[in-house]
């Protein structure tokens, strides 16, 4: 559940690899209800069974809550005039959730589809508005949201919260601007770049937020819920003042976080359907705060913050029986409620400053390494162009998504690619696992660095076989001790 935009090109892949399975005859009909399963431990040949057995009652359980009650999960929450699609490429079935066409069906019913009968954009649609049966829907594919799912509850979760968590972006969140444009982390393009040394002030001071709305989450005494709040706002504060852009950044949290708590609310509500807002807003609480542990804060990354602490102060909102304000929520709960000087929790701020130090000497190590073989004659710059699009294909997020660094006075960016494929005319230029350098200004090229030794050269064609890098017989032209691959 975390990060998805990374992940969003893998996806399109594998959707494209299960789509074209999809070979049944079109069957349009009510949904059946699943028979009776019980949990067992994850398997990868259990999934599509238990997707196929799940899956209508997930329908059900998103229709009734998401189509029927929204306005239970946040006031003016409408959802009666939006129909959702639930895609299995691996089970051949669809599920469409209150028809919006009544040609088709009733908005009180779950309708089944096959695969076959569906436009074949649906079928490589990760999660996306899309025209179906002359209406917008809401198009899901379930293979991917429960991948990971270590029991047949687990399953149904992990897809019931990724559509509600998305209906909240497409649906709730533009009413509450008023119609105003809404930018989820999913939408944000720019890449992630690392520059050594990582600052870490405010991520000490965002550790320490969420440790303190994580106790003030999970404590049923007044006193001790009021005062570890007022901790936690006192360290939002000290965030503002670490970095120019965190005040500007933290507004991400109410676009993630309100979408993150909604996930636990929903289930809540499932959970407890005739429960008033009062213990709704109790069981949200305590369903997050189970899910989302204190130790978990060791798995956080920037982006995670965005989600996990607004959530948490969105909770902790509503906990506090305030009215639900589609605002930002730190900044509220420091409003609102105060804030009290505090030190922290001491061995959080060591864990945070050793990991970033770890962090930090990965960086300078990697940079250190990159800038001797740059300027060694031992290694041969080998320069490949890239076609449109391709420098996203399957890329490392160990560290970052880039490493800056200044090679000859040129801004670039270092990179760990897992394995790309890359054409250049008849050539076909194997990466595995390898560290690549680019321009930050121009993604049309990267570079490579291969000791000089692994070349072969003969008949005017080069030939690189290592563990990191594989061509045959490509062409190129080397000029200024640069072997640049011509098609």
């Amino acid at each position: 559940m975390k990060q998805k935009r990374s992940l969003l090109l893998l996806m399109l892949l594998v959707l494209m690899l299960l789509s074209a399975c999809a070979q049944q005859a079109p069957v349009q009909k009510p949904a059946s209800p699943p028979a009776g399963t019980k949990d067992t431990k994850a398997s990868s040949s259990q999934l599509p069974q238990w997707i196929k057995l799940a899956l209508p009652g997930i329908a059900r359980d998103l229709d009734q809550i998401l189509i029927k009650n929204a306005d239970k999960l946040w006031p003016h929450f409408l959802m009666q005039d939006k129909q959702i699609l639930l895609v299995s490429n691996l089970n051949q079935a669809a599920y469409l959730i209150n028809s919006q066409n009544a040609k088709i069906a009733r908005p009180n019913e779950v309708v089944e589809y096959a695969t076959t009968s569906l436009p074949s954009n649906l079928l490589t649609t990760p999660f996306s508005p899309r025209m179906f049966n002359d209406r917008v829907t809401y198009v899901f594919n379930v293979d991917l949201l429960t991948l990971g799912a270590k029991s047949m509850n687990d399953l149904h979760d992990q897809v019931f919260r990724v559509v509600v968590h998305e209906a909240t972006h497409y649906a709730l969140q533009p009413m509450l601007e008023k119609g105003g444009k809404i930018v989820t982390l999913e939408d944000v393009k720019a890449p992630r770049v690392d520059t050594y040394p990582i600052p870490y002030s405010s991520r000490r001071a965002r550790a320490q937020m969420w440790h303190f709305y994580h106790e003030a989450l999970v404590t049923t005494d007044s006193a001790k819920k009021k005062q570890n709040i007022q901790f936690g706002n006192y360290f939002f504060a000290q965030y503002l003042q670490e970095e120019a852009s965190n005040r500007s950044d933290s507004q991400m949290d109410i676009i993630e976080g309100q979408a993150r708590y909604m996930e636990f609310r929903a289930l809540a509500l499932l959970h407890h359907p005739d429960a008033s807002s009062a213990v709704l807003n109790e069981e949200a609480a305590a369903l997050f705060a189970s899910t989302y542990t204190d130790a978990s804060l060791s798995k956080f990354t920037k982006q995670d913050e965005y989600y996990e602490i607004g959530a948490a102060a969105f909770a902790l909102m509503l906990q506090m029986n305030f009215e639900p304000s589609f605002t930002q929520p730190d900044q509220f709960l420091l409003d609102h409620v105060g804030s009290a000087v505090t030190a922290g929790d001491t061995q959080l701020d060591k864990e945070i400053t050793s990991y970033y130090e770890k962090q930090n000497q990965q960086l300078k190590a990697t940079i250190d390494q990159i800038t001797s073989q740059w300027h060694d004659k031992a290694f041969v710059r080998i320069k490949i162009p890239q076609k449109p699009g391709t420098d996203k294909k399957n890329r490392s997020e160990a560290i970052g998504d880039y490493i800056a660094c200044q090679l000859d006075g040129q801004s670039m960016w270092i990179e760990t690619i897992f394995q790309q494929e890359i054409e250049v005319g008849d050539s076909r230029i194997r990466l595995s696992s390898v560290k690549i350098v680019a321009p930050a200004s121009d993604r049309s090229y990267l570079y490579t660095l291969v000791p000089r030794g692994d070349l072969e050269i003969q008949n005017g064609e080069l030939t690189i076989r290592t563990d990191q890098v594989q061509m045959y017989n490509a062409r190129f032209q080397q000029h200024d001790g640069v072997y640049e691959i011509t098609a």
